[in-house]
């Protein structure tokens, strides 16, 4: 039997542990996704205002028409894309954000 770490022939084989110990030496490992953070917590909060504020005002805003690119609210191109309908869309679209957005954005 081979001690941990051993290949055959004698060359060394770095495992799991030995990337933890190098990933937290170099600092790697404990830094957060602080964009992928950043943009869940953005569309938490606007769920949020979806239901704390008037439909009007939130449309106004977060909603794409062409009614309101006529108008010169080209930000709603942007903004419409933290506004969710239901909880359970805002919490799939979280989970794969949470699940994906850390290793694009490292």
């Amino acid at each position: 039997m081979r001690p941990p770490g051993k290949a055959r022939g004698g060359e060394y084989c770095r495992g799991y542990a030995d990337d933890e110990r190098m990933n937290m030496t170099l600092g790697t490992r404990s830094r957060r996704p602080t964009v992928v953070t950043a943009l869940a917590v953005a569309n938490g909060i606007v769920f949020l205002l979806w239901m704390a504020l008037p439909f009007q005002v939130m449309a106004g805003h977060f909603l794409v028409s062409w009614d309101h690119l006529a108008a010169g609210r080209f930000w709603v191109l942007l903004t419409a894309v933290f506004s969710h309908n239901l909880l359970f869309h805002l919490l799939i679209n979280m989970i794969v954000l949470l699940s994906f957005g850390p290793q694009l954005e490292a």
